[in-house]
């Protein structure tokens, strides 16, 4: 009927059970044996309004499947066009979130696998050779020397108890984190300020291959003075020294330092 005078549906209404045989169990059955010709076609007029039915419906009302598409020998089973398509265009929904077997997807936000990949391997700022932008090699490892320019800063001095003697000798050590690259002399570790020690408490530097002490309180002490402090190995530190300028009362020296390695 194409004149629009249809007011009520057409039913096909059977009980067929399958059957082992190639034809059988189905209500209806359209077959066009033309190598260019279709099987069925089915139109409609259906509006977009969540009251409009589709086209076409299957639905099972058991457990079974709902449709089933088979093509026999075609590499292309099927196509879903929607107008123009593009990224407004969906080509189905569903309420279903198992795992589709089979299905392929060949894009993730528009993204295909391989740009995925790559957009992952260059992320801008990721860098495993730096750290907040520093080299490795500018960090102290452990079992290695002080890296050469490397500075490195800490604090030195203590408050002792002083005996019966004014000018008493008392003195404090600093240890290095990791060994200088070279041996200390006396002549490389010197209180600042002087030619190799020109900065200040709040700005401890030291030229190269010198420790520069600064020191910071002192309370009853004079004659402040720095050395190796050893005899042996001169790359793991330092020792400063002061005379005790009150007996039988506390004296104290604390100080910055920085060592910088040649």
């Amino acid at each position: 009927m194409r004149n629009g005078t249809t007011s009520a549906e057409t039913q096909i209404i059977s009980n067929i059970r399958t059957t082992a045989r190639p034809t059988g169990g189905y209500s209806m059955r359209m077959s066009n044996l033309s190598s260019t010709g279709g099987g069925f076609i089915n139109g409609c007029r259906a509006s977009a309004a969540a009251t409009s039915k589709p086209c076409y419906r299957a639905n099972n009302l058991s457990t079974g499947r709902a449709f089933e598409l088979s093509s026999r020998s075609g590499a292309v089973v099927g196509t879903i066009t929607a107008g123009a398509g593009g990224d407004t265009k969906k080509p189905l929904t569903t309420n279903a979130t198992g795992v589709a077997t089979g299905f392929n997807a060949d894009r993730v936000d528009g993204l295909h696998a391989a740009e995925i990949i790559a957009a992952a391997r260059t992320k801008a700022g990721l860098d495993a050779d730096t750290l907040d932008g520093v080299d490795s090699s500018g960090f102290l490892q452990y079992g290695g020397t002080i890296p050469s320019g490397t500075t490195i800063r800490g604090i030195v001095g203590g408050r002792f108890q002083n005996g019966p003697n004014v000018n008493a000798g008392m003195g404090a050590t600093a240890s290095f984190p990791i060994p200088a690259p070279v041996p200390l002399a006396n002549a490389n570790v010197e209180v600042a300020p002087s030619a190799n020690c020109t900065g200040s408490t709040t700005n401890v530097i030291a030229a190269p291959g010198f420790v520069c002490v600064y020191p910071s309180i002192i309370v009853q002490a004079t004659a402040i003075t720095a050395n190796v402090g050893v005899a042996g190995t001169t790359t793991l530190g330092f020792q400063m020294e002061w005379n005790a300028t009150v007996a039988n009362s506390q004296s104290s020296v604390r100080a910055l330092w920085a060592y910088t390695a040649p």
